[in-house]
């Protein structure tokens, strides 16, 4: 019975965290916002917003519930490593999997978006950094067995430039 009951818990804490990523997920948050222009009422649609049907046992699940603890129990590193941005943006491509979309729908939802990457350096003779994008790019370019690496190689010029993936600009002096 006690083995019954933790069983049940530790189904109940995978999906709780495969909840938790998938409305956490920048492309959720950058969807929302785009439709509504505000990143406070951004916030409360998080919990209105449809899930996609995903079981829990699935690959997909499992893949989502393994990464997002990894990025719950980084402490310092969280800011200072890369660890962290890559796992977060493995999981934006596997949530975006979830709700169906294709790698062309994620170039569309990150085309044009100017709050990400404030703070970060940008690219030669370009206005405004596009690391989270680039990296997330990058592993759907893994993920989709993309041919082309246009975003892989962005990645690695922006990382010369010590930009960093996902760290808002109030953050950016940590990981310096």
């Amino acid at each position: 019975e006690a083995h019954a009951r933790k069983s049940k818990t530790d189904k109940l804490t995978a999906l709780f965290i495969n909840l938790i990523s998938i409305k956490s997920s920048v492309l959720i948050v950058i969807n929302e916002h785009v439709k509504i222009n505000s990143i406070h009422a951004c916030y409360f649609l998080l919990f209105s917003m449809p899930m996609p049907d995903i079981d829990i046992e699935s690959r997909l699940a499992k893949a989502i519930i393994e990464k997002s603890r990894k990025v719950s129990d980084m402490r310092a590193d969280y800011y200072t490593g890369d660890r962290m941005e890559i796992l977060r943006a493995e999981i934006d491509v596997l949530v975006s999997k979830a709700y169906g979309l294709d790698f062309s729908d994620l170039e569309l939802l990150m085309m044009d978006f100017p709050l990400l990457d404030r703070a970060q350096t940008a690219l030669n003779k370009e206005k405004r950094s596009s690391v989270t994008r680039d990296l997330m790019l990058s592993c759907a370019e893994k993920e989709y067995n993309k041919d082309e690496k246009t975003y892989t190689n962005r990645y690695k010029e922006e990382k010369k430039l010590k930009a960093k993936a996902y760290i808002p600009a109030e953050m950016a002096d940590l990981c310096r």
